[in-house]
């Protein structure tokens, strides 16, 4: 039986944590960048295309996706509401793509290897 590694609140956090991006040449600037509430929102509106993945999974993705990605983030609108819609998007593609070893707990082995 395949063993399946996803984030609990306790891990998600911490994980969740170490998560950043540069805000300049030396700033960083650190997770989260969603409020929990707010991601819980958006996951449950959601769940139904990422069902492998717990809610956890969806924030780590949330704000991994947003540091990873806050230079064209910035261009996409100045709207917070809509920021959160576009990296809510972007979260669940990254975690439906399937090319990977890992289809099921792709975040997972993405921020542990």
């Amino acid at each position: 039986m395949e063993r399946r590694h996803h984030f609990d609140e306790k891990l998600g956090r911490a994980c969740i944590a170490n998560i950043y991006y540069f805000k300049d040449d030396v700033t960083k600037e650190y997770a989260p960048f969603f409020d929990y509430k707010e991601v819980k929102e958006e996951y449950d509106k959601q769940a139904w295309m990422i069902p492998d993945y717990t809610m956890w999974d969806f924030a780590v993705t949330m704000n991994k996706m947003f540091a990873e990605n806050i230079d064209v983030i910035g261009k996409w609108s100045r709207s917070k509401e809509t920021l959160k819609k576009r990296i809510s998007e972007l979260s669940v593609s990254f975690l439906c793509d399937e090319s990977t070893n890992h289809p099921t707990d792709k975040i997972w082995w993405y921020m542990n290897s």
